[in-house]
């Protein structure tokens, strides 16, 4: 399952090298800027095989076993879900787009809320009374949660160590 949808995902990037996109298929599938399969495009072909899958597999298991449609069903149902893959990566899937749209949320609404003077106050690092572009943008970066202290000060060493 997961080489099938690596499989789809380099064949949909490959068209995209190639210029050859639509407003659909560039709207709606690929993410351009990330260069990836939009996480609801997953989602929905991982959906779409289990489905066919399951569709599949009840139509030969009653044509091979001769049982009735609903045990056919219900025994390849079994069988797919089992195997545990097919969902497991729809679930994962589901789980990335809960997060990234809960992302998107905090990130709009730290971007879109007014400004406080105990933010200005957090904001100025070094306590001199004045905030620049870069201590801002940190600050609203830490607020978003894209970056933490500890990330920070990592940055600082390797920048220091630079510096020497």
């Amino acid at each position: 399952m997961t080489y099938l949808l690596d499989k789809q995902e380099q064949v949909l990037l490959s068209t995209m090298d190639e210029k050859r996109l639509n407003v659909i298929f560039s709207t709606y599938i690929m993410d351009e800027k990330k260069r990836r399969v939009r996480i609801r495009m997953k989602v929905a072909m991982a959906i779409g095989v289990v489905v066919v899958f399951i569709a599949v597999g009840s139509i030969m298991v009653h044509l091979l076993e001769g049982l009735d449609w609903i045990d056919s069903f219900y025994l390849t149902v079994i069988s797919v879900t089992t195997v545990g893959l097919l969902v497991a990566r729809g679930f994962i899937y589901l789980t990335e787009l809960r997060f990234e749209r809960r992302n998107r949320k905090v990130a709009n609404w730290v971007l879109r809320r007014k400004i406080t003077v105990q933010d200005l106050a957090a904001a100025d690092t070094n306590s001199d009374g004045s905030i620049s572009k870069s201590d801002f943008i940190v600050y609203k970066l830490k607020e978003m949660g894209k970056i933490t202290e500890k990330d920070l000060s990592e940055i600082s060493d390797q920048f220091d160590a630079l510096d020497c």
